[in-house]
């Protein structure tokens, strides 16, 4: 991970370990989404977004199902960090 991208995680309060003590294929890698079959970013630091995205509230889990529902924040945060739009 470059320096620069480990800043963008912690200022998004995902914290990055300075030495990963895992192989990288287990801290991050791409994987096909479940139900669109498209790539998203899973392992340790996959679920660490997910968490930190919960906790800002800007997705919400949908009870139980492993899917989740983007919020009004949640399209917008993005949006303003990284210029994607969100659906």
């Amino acid at each position: 991970m470059t320096d620069a991208g480990r800043m963008w995680f912690q200022e998004l309060g995902v914290g990055i370990p300075p030495n990963v003590d895992q192989p990288l294929a287990k801290f991050a890698h791409p994987c096909a989404d479940w139900s669109e079959r498209k790539p998203h970013l899973a392992g340790t630091l996959g679920v660490s977004v997910y968490r930190r995205m919960v906790d800002l509230g800007w997705l919400a889990p949908i009870s139980g199902t492993r899917a989740v529902r983007l919020t009004i924040e949640g399209k917008r945060e993005p949006a303003k960090r990284l210029g994607i739009r969100l659906r």
